[in-house]
Order: C-alpha cells, then sequence, then structure tokens
C-alpha cells in the first residue's frame, strides 16, 4: 500500500469586527466598458506612471503614447506565448533572477497598476493565436472554445493580482447581450443588457463583473461635451454597474456619475482623499515626464523563459508547445 502524504495547512479565520484598514494591501479590480472612441483609455491618463504596467492588445494605446506621461506600455501580438510571458512578468517574485533585476529597473516602486487595454481585442487575440497554431485560415469552434476557456482562466490570474496589492483595471468595448425572457408569455420582446463585450456570449462577461469590485459604463454625452463613468443607478438596470464601495461606513463613496478619471474611482475605493492622492500623482507624473525627456526615454527588452511544465498559468501553451522563450518589450 503506498504510503499517504500528509500536509499541514494553516487558515487563519477572523471576524468582520477583526477588520484593521490599515492592514488592508488588497488591490481593488474595476472594469470599464463603453463604446469605441468615447476616451476610456484617456481615464487613464492619471494613474502613475512609474508603477503601472499597461497591457495592450489594441491600438487605443496610442493614446497614451502621445500623452508622453512615461506609463509602461507592453504591446502583445504575434504569438500567444507573448500574454503568458507578461504574466511571469508581473509574477515574478525571485530577487536574484535577472528578470527581476530588469523589472526593478523599469519599475523601481514595483508594479502597483495593471491595466488590460482591452478585453474584447483580447479574446480575440485569443481565438486568432489558437487558429494560427493549428493553421485554421478560417477560425473553428474549437478556437474559439479554447480563446473561452483561456479568458477564464486569465481572468482568474488577474484576480490573484488584486491579493497582492495590485490595482487591476479592465477596459472593454461594451454590446447588449440577451439575458433573459420575460414572465409574461404574450411577450415576444427579449430581455437584455449592455455588458463589457467578450465573445459572442454573457457567461465571460458575467464572470468578468463578477469578479470586479468595480463595473462602470463610460458614457459621453455629445450635448454638453461632458465624459463620465456610470456606477450605480442604471436606467431599469439596463446596463451592467457595481461598486462595493458605497455607503456611509465610506468617508469618500462613489456617485451614481463619476469623472471619467479612473485614478479617482481607485482612490476612493480605497477610502483615500482622491484630490490630495491626484495632487501628488499629478506632481510625480511630471517629475518622471521630465526625467524621461533627459534620459531620452527608456525601454527594456526582458528576456522570460516559459517552462509550461512548471507553470501552471501557461493557458496559451496547452494547444500546440510554445517556443522555449519569448521576448516581451515594454516601452515608455
Amino acid at each position: 500500500m503506498a504510503k499517504k502524504l500528509s500536509q499541514v495547512i494553516n487558515l487563519e479565520i477572523s471576524t468582520s469586527d477583526d477588520y484593521d484598514k490599515s492592514k488592508d494591501k488588497e488591490g481593488v479590480i474595476i472594469t470599464v466598458y463603453g463604446e469605441e472612441g468615447v476616451g476610456k483609455t484617456f481615464s487613464l491618463a492619471n494613474l502613475p506612471a512609474v508603477s503601472t504596467l499597461v497591457i495592450g492588445f489594441d491600438t487605443g494605446v496610442k493614446v497614451l503614447k502621445r500623452m508622453r506621461a512615461g506609463h509602461r506600455i507592453v504591446q502583445i501580438n504575434d504569438d500567444l506565448g507573448n500574454l503568458d510571458a507578461v504574466v511571469d512578468l508581473i509574477r515574478c517574485n525571485d530577487d536574484d533572477s535577472p528578470l527581476w533585476k530588469q523589472r526593478k529597473e523599469m519599475f523601481p516602486e514595483g508594479i502597483k497598476f495593471v491595466v488590460v487595454d482591452h478585453m474584447t481585442q483580447m479574446f480575440e487575440f485569443l481565438t486568432n493565436g489558437f487558429a494560427d497554431r493549428r493553421e485554421h485560415f478560417i477560425r473553428s469552434l474549437k478556437d474559439a472554445g479554447d480563446a473561452n476557456a483561456a479568458m477564464k482562466r486569465y481572468i482568474s490570474i488577474f484576480r490573484t493580482f488584486a491579493d497582492h496589492g495590485i490595482n487591476v483595471v479592465f477596459l472593454a468595448l461594451e454590446h447588449s447581450y440577451e439575458i433573459g425572457r420575460p414572465k409574461d408569455k404574450d411577450s415576444m420582446n427579449a430581455i437584455e443588457k449592455v455588458m463589457p463585450f467578450i465573445g459572442g456570449k454573457p457567461a465571460i462577461s458575467k464572470l468578468l463583473c463578477g469578479i470586479s469590485d468595480v463595473v462602470g459604463r463610460f458614457e459621453y454625452d455629445s450635448s454638453s461635451e461632458t465624459r463620465g463613468i456610470r456606477i450605480w443607478g442604471s436606467v431599469d438596470e439596463k446596463f451592467a454597474c457595481k461598486t462595493r464601495f458605497r455607503g456611509d461606513i465610506f468617508d469618500f463613496p462613489h456617485n451614481e456619475w463619476e469623472t471619467a478619471d479612473i485614478m479617482r474611482i481607485i482612490c476612493k475605493a480605497h477610502d483615500i482623499d482622491p484630490d490630495k492622492a491626484l495632487a501628488k500623482i499629478s506632481k510625480d507624473n511630471e517629475e518622471e515626464r521630465e526625467r524621461l525627456k533627459e534620459t531620452k526615454g527608456q525601454r527594456s527588452t526582458m528576456r522570460v523563459d516559459l517552462d509550461k511544465s512548471s507553470k501552471p498559468n501557461s493557458v496559451t501553451g496547452s494547444t500546440n508547445d510554445p517556443k522555449d522563450s519569448r521576448k516581451t518589450e515594454i516601452t515608455e
């Protein structure tokens, strides 16, 4: 008979009354979706440049590049393994590894903000990637199915980033999904809801909204030329909106309609005075911008070795073997 292996697991159980805000180091997860071209990427402008990593699947990251504020941007393209390389870069915690030293040079204060711009295009990237690996000219149901499974896994991975103090921001386009039918049998109209657009079915959108602390719809009023993010109170619940940070127990609760500034929303979620925080961030970003002007910017090509046998997060390597290594380039 094989000998049973025992494992000791330590469980820490506390009551909600034992909550100590000073020990709260978790990041928040924010999903912002809306029509194309309304300014979702521009709303990232006030994120701290030196500690923000923007993962770009869409050409919208050009907005940040033109601003020249110093945000770190990694453009995902070509092979699926590039995405795993970025995940491994964020999760790297080996102080002795060459990757850690390179990351430290690029992020001296650590990675505190991760942005995915955007989730709609990420799903397309995964689907096309699986099709390319199978040498499919036309994408198949198998390719879409693998992309669907991979999206769920990556959303779970990004969720764990928040447990380690990283604030995660998901951007997405929007789509009206059918979520049910009215109880009145005589009615022919389906019940629809506008949600983040990820694939053809609402399952992944629901998962993304479910793990998010804040879900907002980016709206643009052409008559007044104002932009804002609807957090709650949507009319007839036609839009997916949500916040876990609302009520009298918070000093800075979210309003139904927030300014189109994602950093302000994050500050309020952390119960931090947004005006004071943004004033400091603005000053720090300006100093970083001037430093980069003097040094003519900063660019780093990091070599990330992927070993799918020891990396359970290597989702995209599940269909055909990825190459032994990938080079991931981060720019400012």
